[in-house]
C-alpha cells in the first residue's frame, strides 16, 4: 500500500520554508526538498491556532498524555521528550472516531501488534541498564521495547 504526501501545512515556519526579505523568499533545504518531491507547501496565518485546529487538538492530547504519565511517576523532567514519543506511538495505535480503525492501520494497511504494550512504569527487567534510578530505568526499558535498535 503506497502512500504519498501531497501537502505540508505550517504557519510559515522559517525552519521549514526559509526566510523572507525584500528580495523574496530564500528557501531552506526543506522547502527545496518539498519542491523536488512535488509536495505542495501550504501556509496558514502565523499565530492563529484556529486555522490549525486538528494539529492543535492533537498537540493538546499528546501533552495531556505526557502530563498524566509524569503525574503518576517520579521520572525526571528531561525525559519528557521520550514520553512524548511514546504518547504519539500509543495514539497512532489507538482507535479514533475520525477514521475506521487506527491511524497505523490506515497508513500500513494492517492491524498493529499490541502485545508489547504494558502499564507505564512497570518493571519488565528485560535489559540490563547502567546504575540509574529505577523509575528512569523502567522508562528506558519500555521505550527500548518499542524500537528495533538502541540509540547511542
Amino acid at each position: 500500500m503506497k502512500k504519498d504526501i501531497k501537502v505540508v501545512r505550517s504557519y510559515r515556519d522559517r525552519e521549514y520554508f526559509g526566510k523572507y526579505s525584500e528580495k523574496g523568499q530564500h528557501k531552506d533545504h526543506f522547502a527545496i526538498y518539498l519542491e523536488q518531491c512535488g509536495i505542495k507547501a501550504q501556509c496558514t496565518t502565523p499565530y492563529t491556532p484556529t486555522q490549525n485546529g486538528v494539529s492543535e487538538r492533537k498537540n493538546r492530547t499528546l501533552m495531556n498524555m505526557v502530563r498524566n504519565m509524569f503525574a503518576r511517576s517520579n521520572l525526571p523532567k528531561f525525559l519528557r521528550g521520550e514520553a512524548l514519543k511514546i504518547a504519539n506511538y500509543i495514539c497512532n495505535r489507538s482507535l479514533t472516531k475520525a477514521i475506521t480503525g487506527t491511524p497505523f492501520e490506515q497508513w500500513h494497511g494492517y492491524k498493529p501488534n499490541l502485545n508489547h504494550f504494558h502499564v507505564w512504569g512497570c518493571d519488565n527487567g528485560d535489559r540490563q541498564l547502567p546504575d540509574i534510578p529505577p523509575s528512569v530505568k523502567d522508562l528506558v526499558q519500555d521505550h527500548l521495547k518499542t524500537i528495533n535498535a538502541q540509540r547511542t
